[in-house]
């Protein structure tokens, strides 16, 4: 018989050296999996996340807007987890000019996701990892679909050469 906060809880020492043996494990296991930041660099800053759902709860149904407020909090970069997987955010536009344009390369793709599988069977344009023939293409398609669209009264106003750059 075991007493926590004065309830009486039909365990033996056993059960309750075994339970905690398999959370410790649960654990650990859960760690291995996680990536490791190499040796001398720091991870991004962030939010603490909950283990196994990351920050999906946190995100809600307005994750712009809860993005946004972590970026008020933790800067332009931070790191969010969604599920186990790390995710870099980027907000201001002077951040994200710098990791699209002079960065390019570092930031090209998309994560690896099993969710993106099922949209689309992913194969979607915005859930497409992959940077072929085919991803160029569907660039190309979308970049001239913005330029057709674009509703900025001057071709050379910022707004619309920035959507043109970063597409």
């Amino acid at each position: 018989m075991f007493s926590v906060f004065g309830l009486s809880i039909p365990i033996s020492a056993t059960e309750l050296l075994l339970a905690s043996a398999t959370f410790c494990l649960v654990f650990w296991v859960v760690r291995a999996w996680q990536p490791r930041v190499p040796k001398g660099l720091k991870s991004p800053p962030g939010p603490w996340s909950w283990p196994l759902i990351g920050h999906v709860l946190t995100l809600g149904k307005s994750p712009h807007l809860a993005l946004s407020r972590l970026s008020q909090r933790y800067g332009d970069v931070l790191q969010i987890r969604i599920g186990c997987t790390p995710v870099l955010v980027l907000s201001g536009l002077d951040t994200i000019r710098q990791a699209l344009v002079r960065q390019g390369d570092d930031f090209k793709g998309r994560p690896d996701l099993y969710s993106f599988t099922l949209v689309a069977d992913g194969q979607s344009m915005t859930f497409n990892p992959d940077s072929g023939p085919v991803w160029a293409a569907r660039r190309r398609l979308a970049q001239n679909a913005l330029k057709s669209f674009s509703i900025a009264s001057d071709p050379a106003s910022s707004s619309s050469c920035y959507l043109e750059e970063h597409v």
